[in-house]
């Protein structure tokens, strides 16, 4: 029974891990077609795929892994914070959704998708009260990189309306 748990385990966190790197190259590049991030992220590689983003990814893991020692006891609080966070977003969101969408069923939906984002949102803030020192990271980095993403699309705005032909 333990090594079935250990390969299990291990190969939940093999699946997570390539989930992140296929899945965060496209968010990248969504983000810089929307301006949030530089345009080095629409650049795709020589084998198709988002390539900056890729990099970008392994970089920011080897700096978590450099940061907590590869202990994978304190590195999986912060990845469950950064999994459930983006689920209470997408949960918020889809609430907001269907409100504005009315369509059959509307408020049934609206109410599933409260819970997952109520269930979520109570695991997330239990995660940040019993393993602060764990996930203090996301504290940090999540309020900062939102400022970055926000300066980038300015900058991005000024140099639009500064090239922008007057007719």
């Amino acid at each position: 029974a333990y090594y079935l748990l250990q390969l299990s385990t291990a190969m939940i966190l093999a699946v997570a891990a390539n989930t992140g790197f296929s899945a965060f190259p496209i968010l990248a590049y969504n983000l810089a077609k929307d301006k949030f991030m530089p345009h080095a992220y629409l650049d795709k590689g020589d084998r198709l795929g988002y390539s900056n983003g890729i990099i970008s990814l392994a970089v920011g893991a080897i700096v978590l892994i450099q940061i907590f020692g590869g202990r994978t006891n304190s590195l999986i609080p912060l990845y469950a914070v950064g999994v459930f966070i983006p689920f209470t977003l997408s949960q918020s969101g889809m609430i907001i959704h269907w409100y504005h969408n009315r369509g059959k069923n509307w408020q049934l939906k609206s109410v599933i998708n409260f819970v997952g984002a109520f269930i979520s949102l109570a695991f997330v803030s239990c995660l940040l009260f019993l393993r602060l020192p764990n996930v203090w990271p996301c504290l940090i980095m999540m309020p900062l990189l939102i400022q970055i993403f926000y300066k980038i699309n300015r900058h991005y705005k000024r140099v639009a309306e500064q090239l922008r032909v007057i007719g």
